[in-house]
């Protein structure tokens, strides 16, 4: 009886973990049709601060960011925080973005000593990119503004459902 309780949090964590997880192949295997490429953007505002923009989720599913990609190679640098660029390739199909905006800080206690200034924003865009195109996250987070949109390589916005918070 004991060993059966163990099989079932196991598998009760295991469940809980996996909803967590995020995805890095978003090309599916074999396919051969076009791609363009979303940049996530990362902005330093100090040695230990930054804005991050990124794509959240594609079609429901959350994805690997910019914002994941800082924190895992920040881990251990005590209060310091140095953006890391990422970017993903995508098929060429409609698709709906969920992009966020959010103000990083190097250490969690930093974090909630400013929480003040923790600002965050949120859209919703469903488009479908264009073949070999590069797109980027962007936007403003200030005390006036929390925006995040997509912008092409020509620097024209993309239509997105904003909603922001503080």
């Amino acid at each position: 009886m004991k060993d059966s309780g163990r099989w079932v949090a196991t598998g009760a964590i295991a469940m809980l973990l996996s909803g967590c997880a995020t995805t890095s192949v978003l090309i599916p295997e074999g396919y051969g049709g076009p791609i363009a490429t979303i940049k996530d953007n990362a902005v330093s505002e100090t040695k230990n601060r930054g804005q991050f923009f990124y794509v959240a989720e594609i079609d429901g599913k959350r994805v690997d960011n910019a914002l994941q990609t800082t924190r895992v190679a920040n881990s251990g640098a005590g209060f310091a925080l140095s953006p890391v660029p990422f970017a993903r390739e995508v098929p060429v199909r409609p698709m709906t973005l969920k992009l966020q905006a959010r103000v990083a800080y190097g250490a969690p206690l930093q974090a909630m000593a400013n929480a003040t200034t923790l600002y965050t924003a949120e859209s919703v865009l469903t488009f479908t990119p264009e073949p070999n195109k590069n797109y980027l996250v962007t936007g403003a987070l200030n005390e006036s503004q929390q925006l995040v949109w997509l912008q092409d390589e020509q620097g024209n916005k993309l239509a997105a459902d904003a909603s922001a918070s503080k």
